[in-house]
């Protein structure tokens, strides 16, 4: 398992088009119908990430994300917003 920095260098030195493309070789795996659910919560994830001034991916920054939604969702949301994040973010 990679420790917080290992993860942050590797995803700060993938170039940009590389994980622009893995990101949507990610999302065509989804069916059409998830797909658009999916690509929602990564982009409240993303977005979370710039109004926190971050680049990081870590576990702790995605930990504080979820902790953070918490207070404003009900428990099976906040377990399907993780499911759909997770899968994203590894296949990512």
């Amino acid at each position: 398992m990679l420790n917080d920095m290992e993860s942050d260098h590797i995803m700060s030195s993938t170039p940009p088009e590389i994980m622009d493309v893995a990101e949507q070789s990610s999302l065509d795996l989804l069916t059409r119908q998830s797909k658009d659910a999916y690509k929602s919560s990564y982009k409240r994830f993303i977005d979370w990430r710039r109004m926190r001034n971050t680049h990081s991916f870590s576990e702790n920054v995605l930990l504080a994300y979820l902790a953070d939604l918490s207070v404003k969702v009900k428990p099976s949301t906040l377990w399907s917003q993780y499911s759909m994040l997770k899968a994203t973010l590894t296949e990512t």
